[in-house]
């Protein structure tokens, strides 16, 4: 990611996970779709580095927020 992710809360990273996933999975451009992916990988790493179970895409998808906070 682009910025250092240690300090956000479990539930900051969880809902910006969500939106980005989201987001990324409805864009119609390559470049949005792409850069919501990498925001996700970012999310999803912080959140593996605590130990934190990583929600399936499905459900991530029902409660994400296309072009919510988090996403690109």
């Amino acid at each position: 990611m682009f910025k250092d992710l240690s300090t956000d809360s479990v539930e900051n990273l969880l809902e910006w996970l969500a939106n980005a996933a989201k987001t990324g999975a409805g864009a119609l451009g390559h470049h949005k779709s792409e850069m919501n992916k990498r925001y996700a990988s970012s999310y999803e790493k912080e959140l593996l580095r605590r130990d934190i179970k990583i929600p399936a895409r499905e459900d991530l998808y029902e409660v994400g927020v296309f072009n919510g906070p988090g996403s690109f």
